[in-house]
């Protein structure tokens, strides 16, 4: 495979040091003003919530260029950056843990319920067969 997939891992910082990593195969700037507009619609209720807001809504900020990284695709790049976001105090929120620690009783119910159901289907596919394969002795 070659590497022909060009990214970049940046840090958005705030005057106090906080710092928000994340990564883009797009032109820093391009993607501060997209984060930007993301920031602005967020505040008019049209977008969720992102920890770089945190940084953002202070008004004073910069974007840094960590690294230029060469891979094989996107998947790769959002691998590297998780990486680096473990290796450094930042505002970044893993945010399918945060969902999983929001919604954990509705998950595991869901989950019960999905069990139960399967186990009566097994249990009446079970049956049907047990019926159809001891009416034939």
């Amino acid at each position: 495979m070659s590497n022909d997939y060009f990214g970049k891992i940046y840090a958005v910082i705030s005057p106090t040091g906080q710092k928000f990593i994340g990564s883009t195969n797009k032109d820093l700037s391009k993607t501060m003003a997209i984060h930007e507009r993301h920031y602005r619609q967020y505040k008019r209720g049209r977008y969720r919530y992102m920890s770089l807001f945190s940084i953002l809504e202070n008004g004073e900020y910069e974007i840094k260029l960590i690294e230029d990284y060469r891979c094989n695709s996107g998947k790769e790049l959002k691998a590297r950056e998780q990486k680096i976001i473990r290796a450094n105090d930042c505002v970044n929120i893993d945010h399918r843990k945060q969902y999983y620690e929001d919604n954990r009783e509705r998950i595991r119910e869901r989950d019960r319920q999905y069990q139960q159901k399967k186990r009566k289907l097994f249990q009446q596919k079970f049956r049907s067969y047990n019926t159809a394969n001891t009416s034939h002795n």
